[in-house]
C-alpha cells in the first residue's frame, strides 16, 4: 500500500521534470523564430506519445517530431508571423498614441488578434497528429472550430495566460510550454480520437488503446 501511494509523487516529479525539459528544447528550437511551429508540433507529439502514453523516448520523440513536420508546420507558421506582424504594426502606435484610453481601431485589432488565437492554437497539434496540405488544414482547423468552439477557445485562452505568466515571472519559461502543451492535450485528443476512427488512423492502437 505504502509503494502505491509514494509511487504518485514520484510519477509527479517524473513528469514534471519531463515537461521542464521539453519546455527547454522548445524555447531553443524556437530562436529561428522561423521554427516555432516544428518546435510546438514537436512539443505537442512528444507530451502526448512519452508523457501521457508512455511510449519512445523524449528526445528521439520530440526531434523525430521536429523533422518530420518541419515543411508543413513551416508553412502554416509563416501564415501566422505574417499576420500578427501586421496586427502589432497597426497596434503599437495605437498604443503609444493613446491619451485617454483605446480607441475603437484598437479593439478591432484585439479582436483580430484573438481571432488569430483559434487557429493558432490548434493548428500544431493537428499537424502532430493528422496529415494535411495547404487548403485541406485550413478546412480542417475550421471544422474543429466549428464543432468543439469551447475547445478551440479554451486552448486558445491559453496563450495570453502563458504569456502574462512568463512576463510575470521569467522563470515560468522553463515549465509552461510544456505544462500548457499537456493541458491542451487533454482537452483536443478526445476529439482528435473521433477523427482518428473515422479515418481509420494505422496509428490508432498506439495513440487511444489501452
Amino acid at each position: 500500500m505504502h509503494s502505491i501511494h509514494s509511487s504518485k509523487p514520484m510519477n509527479f516529479m517524473s513528469i514534471l521534470g519531463q515537461l521542464i525539459v521539453l519546455s527547454i528544447l522548445w524555447v531553443f528550437c524556437c530562436l529561428p523564430i522561423v521554427t516555432i511551429g516544428a518546435a510546438s508540433t514537436a512539443l505537442y507529439y512528444t507530451v502526448v506519445k512519452v508523457l501521457r502514453r508512455n511510449t519512445g523516448s523524449l528526445f528521439s520523440s520530440y526531434f523525430s517530431a521536429f523533422r518530420n513536420n518541419f515543411s508543413q508546420s513551416l508553412h502554416i507558421n509563416m501564415v501566422f508571423l505574417t499576420y500578427f506582424a501586421l496586427l502589432a504594426y497597426f497596434a503599437i502606435p495605437e498604443l503609444l498614441s493613446r491619451e485617454d484610453g483605446f480607441t475603437s481601431a484598437f479593439y478591432v485589432i484585439c479582436g483580430l488578434a484573438f481571432a488569430g488565437l483559434l487557429p493558432l492554437s490548434i493548428s500544431y497539434p493537428v499537424i502532430s497528429r493528422f496529415y494535411h496540405k495547404g487548403t485541406s488544414l485550413i478546412r480542417f482547423l475550421l471544422l474543429l472550430t466549428g464543432r468543439y468552439p469551447h475547445v478551440v477557445i479554451s486552448c486558445a485562452l491559453l496563450i495570453p495566460v502563458s504569456i502574462v505568466l512568463v512576463l510575470s515571472n521569467g522563470a515560468a519559461l522553463l515549465f509552461i510550454p510544456g505544462c500548457t502543451a499537456y493541458i491542451k492535450s487533454l482537452m483536443l485528443e478526445p476529439v482528435f480520437k473521433k477523427y482518428s476512427q473515422k479515418t481509420e488512423d494505422s496509428q490508432y492502437a498506439l495513440w487511444y488503446d489501452s
